[in-house]
């Protein structure tokens, strides 16, 4: 993203927003401090790339799953 990374995004998005919709973070940095401040965040997930097309699909069924069983 031109202006701000998806950890900034989802920061602002959940103090803005009434709730967060499901996200998802893909990135190539691997550092736990990123982790856990896309976690805090609101991300439910972290996939690293490479992504494989098969582990993406599981984690995002996954993670639809999760929020379908919280509403």
């Amino acid at each position: 993203m031109p202006n701000m990374n998806g950890c900034e995004f989802l920061e602002v998005l959940s103090r803005e927003a009434m709730s967060l919709p499901p996200a998802v973070m893909i990135t190539g940095n691997l550092s736990d401090k990123l982790q856990k401040r896309a976690t805090c965040a609101g991300a439910l997930a972290i996939i690293f790339k490479p992504v494989g097309v098969q582990n993406l699909l599981a984690i995002l069924q996954a993670v639809v799953g999760t929020r379908r069983d919280h509403l």
